[in-house]
């Protein structure tokens, strides 16, 4: 019998793209590292900045006394502020999941290219993806991280006897 004819070229380069990517059950990988980042600076970002953003928005509007809405608004800001911090972290992270055999030079070159675009008499200016991108991670993290800010107040309010949440 003679041997199967071998297949076709986009089949293998099928099987080669399938080889190269991480495996689901091992999370380490070059992406762990701007996941970990990327979540720590949005989760503390509300911890560290919803006081003071809670504050400002209480001297804006002084006349105010709906204490709930102040907090609210200011765990809004603040989240959008965690948000926009967390926002190259995770364009890294994307660019980490989909790329192969990436490094930390290519994370630097891949976000310069996205963010940066050069002008005519070669300066540099901030590109409209950086902004679409800007968007996009404050509309899907800024309602997620208040929300998460709003139900842990709920529950402290609901189950700790003062103010110290104990």
């Amino acid at each position: 019998n003679p041997p199967p004819p071998p297949p076709p070229p986009a089949a293998v380069k099928k099987e080669m793209a399938v080889k190269t990517l991480q495996q689901g059950y091992n999370p380490i990988h070059i992406g762990i590292i701007p996941h970990i980042a990327r979540n720590a600076v949005a989760m503390s970002g509300i911890r560290v900045m919803g006081e003071p953003c809670s504050s400002l928005i209480n001297s804006l509007f002084s006349n105010n006394p709906n204490r709930q809405m102040v907090s609210f608004l200011g765990d809004f800001t603040a989240s959008i502020i965690a948000a926009s911090l967390s926002m190259p972290f995770n364009q890294a992270f994307n660019y980490l999941a989909v790329t192969p055999k990436s490094s930390a030079g290519d994370i630097v070159g891949f976000l310069d290219t996205q963010y940066f675009d050069k002008t005519a008499s070669g300066g540099r200016k901030i590109s409209k993806r950086l902004l679409r991108d800007l968007f996009m991670r404050i509309a899907y993290n800024a309602p997620q991280l208040t929300t998460f800010v709003v139900i842990e107040r709920a529950m402290l309010e609901a189950f700790c006897d003062d103010d110290d949440g104990k």
